[in-house]
């Protein structure tokens, strides 16, 4: 049974999603689906053994689980899957990854409907 405070959530983030979403393609192999996502920036930070920092800039996309379906079947994102975004004209490509410590997802609410998913731009065409 979902509680009240699951339902607010989830009508939050669909409301989110309509006025900050974008229609992006995310690609397995040669297949792919239309899924609304909100991008971001995000930076990475790690320090390594000699305390030396380094800062990765990279990117998160937020979607619904339940819209990842390829090929009939519902899909996690993992490394090496793609997106793409239609800016104008260019189509930028961005690879899923993992970033410094973390998996190349995590879930976006606590009741598992959402997932970030971390890529990096790889591509413009």
């Amino acid at each position: 049974m979902t509680s009240a405070f699951e339902t607010d959530f989830a009508e939050t983030f669909a409301i989110f999603a309509d006025v900050f979403g974008e229609t992006v393609s995310f690609w397995r192999g040669a297949n792919s689906v239309a899924v609304t996502a909100q991008r971001s920036v995000v930076d990475h930070k790690t320090i390594d053994e000699e305390g030396a920092e380094t800062i990765v800039r990279g990117f998160a996309f937020r979607v619904t689980a339940a819209d990842l379906i390829i090929s009939g079947s519902a899909i996690i994102p993992r490394s090496g899957d793609r997106i793409t975004v239609d800016i104008g004209a260019v189509t930028h490509t961005f690879t899923v990854l993992k970033p410094p410590g973390r998996g190349c997802f995590e879930w976006g609410d606590p009741i598992r409907t959402e997932y970030i998913v971390y890529a990096a731009l790889t591509g413009t065409s």
